[in-house]
């Protein structure tokens, strides 16, 4: 690549091409093309580089790339994506809107999986992280809606807002997560949800709406320690019986709203 390239982006910005990297909107909305082989030499896969490339299917990243930019695959055909250890930094929303993606290994050198990476990917079951994930971002796996068995919670130790919302999740451990204080809304929605596994010690406050709308929850843990349930946490979840413990001393609003399974 030579950075004395210049083209025009589909709003016909002038964009110029810099050393060893796919540049802005370089493929995107080539709704017919259907492979990419990128050089060996590249280093970086900038915004919207095949954004919006409804047929490409193959799009092998090589070893030489170390950043994926915001929405570079947003709206692309693949069945499954491979992100190499290469990658040690990953903007927004970059495989978000992939309808027929089903199969993801994510195994960059990186500690997060950033805000709705894999937004909106409807057909997405399995997912395969890199031993340095630790965080899933806000809107990570949002409407994910065929993703029914997150196995890497294990090693999750932070969850985000609406991470998970609208998954087709059927349990969840928590066991490991030590930090829920942007959680709000994580798993809302998860109507196949049946059983929570919440940290022993955790003792902050279980965080808003968490839970709410995940009308098959009927296995979940209050931890001994916890002083505070926030708004709408379990607002209409199926439980029939629940133990509140003596240290919670503040329950907010709508908390088990619509628990119409709720007796006891």
């Amino acid at each position: 690549f030579e950075n004395d390239i210049f083209y025009n982006d589909p709003g016909g910005n002038g964009m110029q091409l810099i050393d060893n990297e796919v540049g802005p909107h370089m493929f995107s909305y080539m709704t017919k093309l259907e492979k990419i082989v990128f050089p060996v030499c590249a280093t970086s896969i900038q915004w919207e580089a095949c954004a919006g490339c409804t047929s490409l299917s193959t799009a092998d990243i090589p070893a030489s790339v170390t950043h994926i930019d915001h929405n570079a695959f947003r709206e692309c055909a693949f069945a499954t994506v491979t992100v190499p250890a290469t990658v040690t930094s990953m903007n927004e929303w970059a495989y978000s809107y992939c309808p027929e993606l089903k199969t993801v290994h994510f195994l960059p050198s990186m500690t997060n999986i950033p805000a709705y990476t894999f937004y909106n990917c409807p057909k997405l079951e399995t997912v395969t992280l890199s031993s340095s994930v630790t965080t899933v971002n806000c809107n990570a796996f949002e409407y994910c809606s065929s993703l029914k068995d997150y196995t890497p919670f294990e090693q999750i130790t932070k969850i985000d807002g609406t991470a998970f919302q609208a998954t087709a999740l059927e349990s969840v451990d928590l066991s490991n997560v030590t930090d829920f204080s942007n959680a709000d809304w994580a798993f809302r929605l998860c109507e196949s949800l049946q059983s929570v596994i919440l940290p022993e010690d955790m003792t902050e406050t279980l965080p808003s709406y968490m839970f709410w709308g995940c009308t098959k929850l009927s296995s979940v843990n209050i931890p001994a320690g916890m002083h505070t349930i926030g708004d709408g946490v379990f607002g209409g979840c199926g439980f029939t019986e629940l133990v509140i413990p003596s240290t919670v001393k503040k329950i907010g609003y709508d908390s088990f709203r619509s628990n119409r399974s709720l007796t006891k």
